[in-house]
């Protein structure tokens, strides 16, 4: 008898098999999309954990997700993540609004990301995996009023945007230290090019709300050769056939290893 899949075994497929990069840098723009929002921005820059543990911030988050995509939610390992997730999240004076936007941008970011630069459209099950995955996450944290499609959480992100996606020194803030995390991969000579494709990522809105100026149409073009090159190859290469993240795999913050009730901030083991 053949084994019952979750209801987001699509999403698992998409996220650690058929498309992980993209998945990857999808669930990075949407975080910096919430940054967008100055109340959600004013909040996290307060807590100081965004600046001054760019890095390990960036790790946990990482961990937290990839962890629950990996074992689904019913492994002892994601419970005692989410856990963690809600202790976090619970301590934040957000708004439930607040929250439904950063789960919305989990769902709508990547697969807005994947049709214009993924190596194809997602089908009509990995989109319905993908809003069973973020839909079950929401009510395990509590998130209030979850629409009930993924193109119902769409249009309501879209809603959203338009009335609270503004500007915000703190949201500028932010993306300095997550980009500069990034940057600083570069080696020195190549930081600058390297800071303005980063730039030429973001969307106009999204620019707009963290404080990037227009980039130049240089590295715009350049942009979009590089995202049409990486995504032609990725048309060629054959079928993954182990997943792109393991709980064991290394992690730059944690080079001896991590304990999955220890990920998040420091104020949580007090």
């Amino acid at each position: 008898m053949r084994e019952q899949q979750p209801p987001h075994a699509a999403y698992r497929r998409l996220a650690l098999f058929d498309m992980p990069e993209d998945v990857k840098i999808g669930m990075n723009l949407a975080l910096y999309r919430t940054w967008g929002i100055p109340a959600i921005a004013a909040v996290l820059h307060q807590t100081g954990e965004i600046v001054r543990h760019t890095q390990r911030r960036s790790d946990d988050t990482g961990l937290i997700m990839y962890l629950l995509i990996y074992h689904g939610f019913e492994h002892p390992t994601s419970e005692k993540v989410l856990r963690r997730l809600n202790a976090m999240h619970h301590r934040l004076p957000i708004s439930p609004e607040d929250y439904l936007y950063a789960l919305a941008s989990l769902m709508v970011v990547p697969t807005r990301w994947i049709a214009r630069w993924g190596p194809r459209p997602l089908n009509a099950q990995e989109r319905q995996g993908t809003f069973d995955f973020y839909a079950e996450l929401g009510r395990r944290m509590g998130v209030q009023n979850i629409p009930a499609s993924y193109d119902d959480v769409e249009s309501w992100l879209d809603s959203f945007e338009v009335e609270h996606l503004r500007p915000s020194a703190q949201a500028a803030a932010l993306l300095r230290a997550a980009r500069g995390m990034l940057v600083d991969r570069f080696p020195p000579a190549a930081r600058p090019v390297a800071r303005r494709l980063v730039d030429a990522l973001l969307d106009p809105p999204l620019r707009e709300a963290l404080g990037v100026p227009e980039p130049s149409m240089a590295a715009k073009a350049t942009v979009r050769l590089l995202l049409s090159a990486r995504a032609a190859r990725a048309r060629r290469r054959p079928p993954r056939t182990e997943p792109s993240f393991h709980p064991d795999g290394p992690v730059r913050s944690y080079p001896h290893g991590y304990d999955p009730d220890r990920l998040g901030p420091a104020y949580l083991n007090s």
